[in-house]
């Protein structure tokens, strides 16, 4: 109900509703939303080198992986057939903030969206003063965020989706977010394009009785950090590692500055599955369908092809989770809450709309006449079957006059 008054009024009074929710959930006063291209170089400018690196690092990846798995237009001239790819003209991105800041979230869905060629970023997240939030504007500048809005919650979902007196509508809004933004994206879907509706984050480590506790326990945390409703999972055929790793769980807790969170997300949502074997584990993460699934067993290539429904898949202890959070490439904005069942991560294919193109030539034609007359005529359509068939009497008429 929340959520429905808050898009409701956003819809009628633009602006000042944004303001007037802005202030009352968030105590963000302001008068002017958006953050100018000049303060996004500027925060830049202000990072160290290393981090300044980093950044760069991750976008190239990021890019460079988008491209490889844009689709492409084709066309077949023996059917006739083929398919246009074209990019979304605006896209809005969503940026989380609130108990921390999201600079690769920001990496992750900007410049996936500029490499498939998006004609213009508008991106709103709610931004502090801190010195934190300024690597937040800085990866919008690295990202080649084109307007970026200094507003989160719902009523950023319902300012993007529906346009304001500041804020331009967009054809599509991507990202991450809290409940509140989650349903502000399920009301909105069908007015406007909704990449997915993404719930606390989940990880599953399969393990074998040669993994390494502190590595999977490490793995783990990682996720738990997140969110006190995150789900930080185990699967393993070695009663002994999944005792070695609930030791650790319980020594690396005390050392970890968001301790509280990640203790709240271990007892509540922390699972240990104890299986006979890797075969029976695949089976459990399919069942569950995790957004991420790390494989820590000796030959993860092996168990690989059975994983049917997973967000994300990191094949041994090498290829941690925490790389594709920030550097490995693919966008770490995944499908959640056993969603991975139908549904796939943030990829460039996500940023671009596709249409087929038909240029069916004499043969093709004549093949086809027939056929399609008589599946129109089994359905009652008779305009539909007469529309085929006097293109066969005018070609039969041509060929005669000729």
């Amino acid at each position: 109900e929340v959520v429905a008054h808050i898009l409701e009024e956003v819809k009628l009074r633009g602006d000042s509703a944004v303001r007037e929710f802005c202030l009352r959930i968030d105590g963000n006063e302001q008068k002017n939303f958006e953050i100018s291209a000049k303060e996004m170089k500027a925060a830049y400018e202000s990072l160290a080198e290393d981090l300044k690196d980093a950044i760069k690092l991750s976008s190239k990846r990021i890019s460079d992986f988008a491209k490889m798995s844009l689709p492409e237009s084709w066309y077949d001239e023996t059917l006739g057939l083929g398919e246009t790819v074209v990019p979304l003209e605006r896209v809005g991105i969503y940026v989380p903030g609130g108990t921390a800041v999201y600079p690769s979230t920001v990496l992750m869905t900007a410049v996936t969206a500029r490499a498939a060629g998006v004609s213009e970023i508008v991106m709103c997240s709610p931004l502090s003063n801190s010195v934190e939030s300024q690597v937040t504007l800085a990866a919008a500048y690295v990202a080649g965020v084109d307007r970026l809005f200094n507003i989160g919650g719902a009523q950023a979902i319902a300012a993007m989706a529906y346009g304001t007196e500041s804020i331009p509508t967009v054809h599509k809004i991507c990202g991450p977010g809290n409940i509140f933004v989650s349903l502000a994206k399920k009301s909105l879907f069908g007015f406007v394009g909704i990449d997915g509706i993404f719930g606390p984050t989940e990880t599953m480590i399969m393990a074998d009785q040669d993994a390494n506790p502190k590595i999977c326990a490490a793995d783990l945390l990682a996720q738990a950090e997140h969110d006190i409703l995150a789900s930080p999972v185990l699967v393993t055929n070695s009663e002994k590692l999944a005792n070695e790793v609930k030791q650790e769980l319980q020594t690396q807790l005390d050392s970890l500055e968001r301790r509280e969170i990640a203790s709240a997300a271990i007892s509540g949502q922390g699972i240990i599955f104890l299986v006979d074997d890797l075969d029976e584990a695949a089976q459990v993460a399919n069942l569950f369908a995790p957004e991420h699934l790390t494989l820590m067993v000796n030959d993860p290539w092996r168990i690989q092809p059975q994983i049917r429904h997973a967000g994300a898949v990191f094949l041994g202890d090498g290829s941690g989770e925490v790389f594709g959070d920030y550097m490995a490439g693919p966008s770490h904005t995944i499908p959640t809450h056993g969603t991975a069942r139908f549904s796939s991560y943030l990829g460039a294919d996500q940023f671009v709309k596709r249409f087929p193109v038909m240029f069916l030539n004499e043969s093709v034609v004549s093949s086809l006449i027939d056929p399609t007359a008589m599946l129109a005529r089994s359905e009652g359509l008779t305009a539909h079957a007469r529309a085929v068939e006097y293109r066969k009497e005018i070609r039969n008429t041509s060929r005669g006059g000729k």
